[in-house]
């Protein structure tokens, strides 16, 4: 992309994220499904138009910290490509982990294709322990950046290429169907950028939860919890739930299970 895509793709992070916010605040089911079809939406048009790639947030962000790290970029480039993934964190920061929930297309497509009626969930224990192979994600990910000097996942895909089949299509297609079984495999188990982003929310305390009087402490928002953040174990006899807010993703889904309206975020 030239330097005015990455202005572009600057803006329309600042104007999603914010809308985000405000969707996010809403805390209405409808509205934040409408949300996130006008994001997969948008998305999925200008790649098939092959125009305004840039509101493909995902690949923006990946790529311009590739660019950053690998050095590349013109001198007009240089301040939007800097600009990206800063404006991204430090609104993670001060907001909390919208991004893979809210804005990354990866994310909404797999939440939206989830067989969630007919698929047994894994496991707390597993998922949680699965969550940590992101680790591996994002050592490899800096690994390809400085050994290989390449964009990680340009890299991978030119090794999945079979023939005239690109690999990207290989990779999309395998992650999309393993989508329809498991909740978000690539987001909660392989994607770096959702480790980053989670830990940075961590660390500000904005994917907090909270509880009010009115909680009993009977698990449906444990249950409703797909990416394990939430757990209610047994101490002593006696329920307590528990929160990791590296996993939170903000999707909301066990504010809206709770019947006491006893959950805050």
């Amino acid at each position: 992309m030239n330097s005015m895509n990455y202005w572009h793709s600057l803006a329309l992070t600042i104007v999603f994220f914010f809308a985000a916010i405000w969707a996010f605040k809403k805390q209405n089911p409808k509205f934040r499904s409408a949300f996130f079809f006008v994001v997969l939406g948008i998305t999925m048009f200008s790649h098939a138009k092959k125009c305004f790639r840039h509101v493909d947030f995902f690949v923006v962000f990946q790529q311009s910290l590739s660019k950053i790290f690998l050095w590349e970029f013109s001198e007009a480039q240089i301040l939007p490509i800097v600009l990206i993934p800063l404006t991204i964190i430090t609104l993670t920061f001060v907001f909390g982990n919208l991004f893979c929930t809210w804005l990354c297309p990866f994310g909404i497509m797999h939440r939206v294709i989830y067989l969630s009626r007919w698929m047994p969930r894994l496991p707390q224990g597993l998922s949680r322990s699965l969550s940590n192979l992101r680790w591996i994600g994002l050592a490899s990910f800096f690994g390809i950046l400085f050994y290989f000097r390449q964009d990680p996942f340009l890299w991978i895909f030119d090794r999945l290429t079979i023939g005239k089949v690109k690999g990207v299509i290989i990779y999309e297609i395998a992650l999309l169907i393993l989508a329809l079984f498991i909740y978000k495999p690539f987001c909660r188990f392989f994607c770096p950028i959702g480790l980053f982003l989670g830990h940075i929310a961590r660390i500000s305390g904005r994917n907090r939860l909270e509880l009010t009087a009115d909680c009993v402490k009977c698990g449906l928002a444990t249950k409703k919890c797909e990416v394990s953040a939430l757990s209610c174990p047994e101490v002593n006899g006696e329920k307590k739930l528990e929160f990791d807010q590296s996993l939170c993703c903000m999707c909301q889904d066990c504010l809206h299970a709770c019947p006491k309206s006893a959950i805050k975020l």
